[in-house]
């Protein structure tokens, strides 16, 4: 499990600039292991194509002066209100639609261990997320998403060791996430744009997440050193899901995080700093 956590990034994509999709800050690279991610997806690298071009801030977005006692609390109503306008797509912004959210093609390698390709990923659940815990500044944003159950599905091709099993397969795979909730904390940055007005940029977040339970399911999956014992592999993988996590922790939560960024990133560039901190 300690292999994941000095990795070198690598992206195999265009990088977006200031504040894009695939702006990855690379983790200190270990000597001994590295993994690879590389997310390919038609409608999410939209949005990485080219830099930001400010138009009027989106209709759905009531900014909070900063002035309010109740700041906070006027950012989680705000947040609340506009999140299923973004889940259904923006198409003037470039933010895809969301319900459910497609990704064509996301790997996950760790060399000379283990990799993963999960080919036509499909999310399902975002349009009932909520928001909370919303804490924002002229320099900072925090908040927390919440959802009972997200679903995903997709075909995929694995081979390698993870946790204590040497597994290889391929076919149709299903996760449940179950019970999540999800805080991001991000710096933002002010930047003036060719008309003069500033803007914020939302620079690449952390993540912290609790959940009550996954549940994953690979059809076709062999493990390679113990395939004649009758017990499941997908059985030991379910039972033990939170050591699954530990050991994906850090490829999981800079999936998340990247893609997460370039889809805020893509409303944020269109409101100007006094339109979301209105006096």
């Amino acid at each position: 499990m300690d292999s994941w956590r000095q990795p070198k990034i690598n992206i195999h994509k265009p990088h977006k600039s200031p504040c894009g999709l695939f702006s990855f800050s690379p983790h200190q690279q270990s000597p001994t292991m590295k993994y690879v991610l590389a997310i390919l997806s038609a409608s999410v690298l939209s949005l990485a194509a080219s830099p930001p071009s400010p138009a009027s801030p989106p209709p759905y977005i009531k900014g909070c002066s900063l002035k309010k006692s109740d700041l906070d609390k006027c950012a989680v109503e705000q947040a609340n209100y506009a999140l299923p306008f973004v889940v259904k797509g923006d198409k003037e912004r470039n933010v895809p639609k969301m319900n459910p959210l497609v990704l064509p093609l996301l790997e996950l390698i760790q060399e000379n261990k283990w990799r993963l390709a999960l080919k036509n990923f499909h999310i399902y659940g975002l349009e009932n997320i909520t928001v909370s815990n919303v804490k924002v500044s002229k320099s900072n944003l925090k908040f927390t998403l919440n959802v009972d159950n997200l679903d995903m599905k997709s075909d995929y091709e694995m081979d390698g060791r993870l946790i204590f099993l040497n597994l290889e397969g391929s076919g149709p795979s299903f996760f449940k996430f179950v019970g999540g909730s999800y805080t991001f904390d991000a710096p933002l940055s002010s930047y003036k744009s060719k008309n003069g007005k500033n803007y914020f940029q939302y620079n690449k977040p952390t993540m912290e997440y609790t959940v009550k339970r996954v549940h994953l399911q690979f059809d076709n999956l062999l493990n390679k050193e113990f395939n004649n014992t009758g017990v499941s592999p997908n059985k030991i993988l379910d039972d033990n899901w939170d050591a699954v996590m530990e050991d994906i922790d850090v490829p999981f939560k800079d999936v998340v995080t990247t893609v997460l960024q370039g889809l805020v990133s893509s409303v944020m560039d269109d409101i100007p700093e006094k339109s979301m901190f209105p006096e």
